[in-house]
């Protein structure tokens, strides 16, 4: 029937591409809240999305070029440029070693299962795959090298292995590289979850002359949506890759965002992912699941009725991964792990209810017209914020000024509203732009939030003390803006920003937040604890006024509307 609908127009293709399958990516029901199926990373930092609102014209204009982010890669590792090839994700840096080293008469050796595009990628290449079972435990290293002959051009190893999270140690992979070596094969490793592992082999396996190393930015930097992967080989096997692919694989924008990553600190969200790994396989095993180990930002686990258990998941919002043909693997599910708080919890709760242990969990975020958004881009400052009004007081704030960030970071805190906001600006100049036009993006943001200011208290009151300081602040969100501050500030500086700015911040704030805004020190003799008084006072009143206290939603105005 498949090869009757692909010659049915008196086209006929080739039989590798008769016999292939597109790959089919998931579908997900309004209803599904988690999608924990496709072992995708965490939502990018603010530093990367502003990093992709900083993109310039130019990088959509022009033909992109990777060498600079090969450049990045080559320096992270030690190896010369043109060892590294950035590929359209790390599957198309598969596809290339498969074209450059697969023909009829010599294929692919690898495990399975495995990484679905690998096998794949070699049929369309015209060789035959051969495979060594490995489900569970320690790959069989042996049986692969007896396994290696003149048929063979690329033997492929995934670890930590997707779909199981199980690895292969540094020595066997060597072992294996050398014995492809002999028959001039080469060793595909591909290492898409290393950064989760404890074990990094890519320094060790880049000493061999037959080694292709394949990583990613899709899973421990979030960033699956731009396809940006690569490959480290020789310089003779990387000439070979980029002479099977096309010119422009990656876009000129995903590869200044990949830059950014690449100098980003994520330790933080991998032991997060570490921790919720070894939590979720404990939950697994007391609900009468049974999990493998896992190195990977999954967890695979095995369950007497698979089946109801993935349908049940799904009622409560969960989508994972459900392997129907696959021998093996029938009666196993892949969780992906989410990396934050919020979202590993309600996946515990929706496991027990899966399980028949526990009630359909709920899952509660706040109102959608409660958030707000707002960027600045000029010659002196580039600027993104996001506000929540109905927040915890989490904040996420780099400006490059550090006490603006204290600021800003007390101000979330008190006020329970969440903010993130990152500004690259002209601090080489002073530091007047960088304050101005980040009140002036977190009072857009605090604004957008508000909407039409329905049912809000409008109007608040708060002091805040800092051991000799105190500081008034009086708030109304009436849609006019005004500003009263006086901080009775002595220094020239407070930290790295000048007096002057820190008054000139709220005076900028009431401006775009459409807000009167009355802010003064009571006493107090040491600066900084008045000007951090002050944006605790702030922060306080703020927070009260942007509450929610008219359920029917009528203006808080005589006039009827703010």
């Amino acid at each position: 029937m498949a090869t009757a609908e692909k010659t049915q127009s008196g086209v006929r293709p080739s039989e590798r591409v008769v016999s292939a399958r597109a790959y089919a990516a998931p579908v997900y029901a309004p209803s599904i809240v988690l999608r924990l199926d496709s072992n995708e990373g965490p939502e990018p930092s603010s530093d990367l999305r502003l990093a992709l609102d900083g993109v310039l014209s130019e990088a959509v204009r022009r033909y992109p070029v990777a060498s600079d982010l090969e450049r990045d890669i080559a320096q992270q590792f030690g190896v010369d440029p043109l060892r590294v090839v950035v590929t359209n994700g790390g599957d198309e840096a598969i596809d290339r070693i498969c074209r450059a080293m697969i023909e009829p008469g010599r294929g692919l050796l690898t495990h399975d299962p495995v990484f679905e595009m690998i096998p794949r990628a070699a049929r369309l290449s015209g060789g035959e795959v051969s495979t060594v079972r490995w489900i569970e435990g320690a790959l069989d290293v042996d049986a692969m090298i007896e396994r290696i002959d003149e048929r063979v051009g690329v033997v492929a190893v995934v670890s930590p292995c997707n779909p199981t999270g199980a690895t292969v140690g540094s020595d066997d992979l060597l072992r294996l590289a050398d014995a492809a070596q002999r028959f001039g094969a080469v060793l595909l490793a591909d290492l898409a979850y290393v950064e989760f592992a404890d074990e990094d082999p890519t320094t060790a396996l880049l000493e061999c002359d037959n080694v292709v190393v394949v990583r990613t930015f899709s899973k421990a930097f979030g960033l699956a949506g731009l396809r940006v992967g690569y490959a480290i080989a020789s310089e003779a096997v990387a000439g070979w890759m980029r002479s099977v692919g096309g010119p422009y694989p990656v876009s000129g924008p995903a590869l200044a965002v990949a830059r950014e990553a690449l100098a980003i600190d994520n330790s933080a969200y991998i032991e997060r992912v570490r921790a919720e790994c070894e939590d979720l396989i404990d939950r697994v095993q007391s609900c009468g699941g049974r999990p493998q180990a896992s190195s990977a930002n999954f967890v695979l686990a095995r369950f007497e009725d698979a089946e109801t258990v993935w349908t049940r998941l799904a009622d409560a919002g969960v989508a994972v991964r459900r392997f129907v043909a696959r021998a093996g693997l029938e009666d196993a599910l892949r969780v992906s792990l989410p990396g934050d708080p919020k979202s590993f919890a309600y996946l515990l709760d929706a496991l027990e209810y899966a399980m028949g242990r526990g009630p359909m969990p709920e899952w509660r975020v706040p109102s959608g017209s409660r958030r707000g958004s707002a960027t600045r881009s000029t010659k002196e400052t580039s600027i993104r914020c996001a506000v929540a009004l109905d927040g915890t007081g989490a904040s996420e704030v780099r400006t490059g000024l550090g006490f603006l960030d204290h600021m800003l970071t007390a101000l979330a805190r008190h006020s329970s509203i969440d903010i993130e906001l990152a500004c690259r600006g002209d601090l080489e100049v002073d530091d007047h732009h960088t304050v101005e036009d980040c009140a002036l993006v977190l009072g857009s943001a605090i604004d957008d939030a508000l909407g039409r200011r329905a049912g809000i208290a409008r109007f608040a009151e708060a002091y805040a003390p800092l051991d000799d300081a105190l500081c008034r602040a009086v708030v109304d969100l009436s849609g006019r803006p005004s500003a009263h501050v006086v901080l009775d500030l002595k220094r020239d500086l407070v930290g790295d920003v000048a007096a002057e700015n820190i008054e000139h911040f709220v005076r900028s704030l009431a401006d775009r937040l459409r807000a009167a805004i009355h802010l003064d020190t009571v006493r107090g003799e040491n600066d900084h604890h008045k000007a951090e008084a002050g944006f605790k006072a702030l922060a306080l009143a703020l927070g009260r006024a942007v509450r929610v206290v008219r359920p029917d939603g009528e203006a808080p105005s005589t006039k009827g509307v703010l």
